[in-house]
This record gives structure tokens, C-alpha cells and sequence, in this order.
């Protein structure tokens, strides 16, 4: 698989799970809302538990994120540094 495939396939699992972390929020918003018009205390601990896991999630993607880009980054060389080396072959004796 060529490295631009493989970039591409780190994207698209970044933003599933990006995905799936908005989904969560979106739950965990929905929940802190009911438990405060409601007045109904009992959802509290759903909600926190969502906070938990999200809080665990984002620290997943920042990984994922900092691998992704420290192996898909370019690496500098010298300017000085020739793109390809010129191999000298001694002439056959005559």
C-alpha cells in the first residue's frame, strides 16, 4: 500500500472516532439536560460515566493524531545532500 493510502486510512479511523467521541457529547448533553429540567438527580451518574469515557476517548485521538503525524511528516535533509550518488566504475584494462 502506497504511504498515501495508508495516510488516507489513518484519516478516515481519526474521524470515526472523532465521530463516535461527538456522539457521545451529544448523549451526554442530552442526558445533563433531562437530569436538570427534570430535576431528576438520578441520571448523574450516566452522565458522568459519558464524561469519563469521552475524557478517555479524547485522550486516544490526540494519540492517534500525534502518531499520525509524526510518521507521515517529511523529513528535512540538507540542501548539500545530492538526491543521487554517482558511482564511479573503473574502465576495464585494455
Amino acid at each position: 500500500m502506497t504511504s498515501r493510502l495508508v495516510f488516507q486510512n489513518e484519516l478516515d479511523k481519526l474521524n470515526e472516532e472523532v465521530a463516535s467521541m461527538a456522539g457521545l457529547a451529544t448523549q451526554a448533553i442530552e442526558t445533563a439536560v433531562m437530569c436538570i429540567v427534570d430535576k431528576d438527580a438520578r441520571w448523574k451518574p450516566e452522565v458522568e460515566r459519558l464524561d469519563k469515557e469521552i475524557y478517555s476517548l479524547e485522550q486516544v485521538i490526540e494519540k492517534h493524531c500525534l502518531d499520525v503525524i509524526a510518521l507521515h511528516t517529511p523529513v528535512a535533509r540538507s540542501p548539500c545532500t545530492p538526491r543521487w550518488r554517482a558511482t564511479c566504475v573503473p574502465s576495464p584494462p585494455a
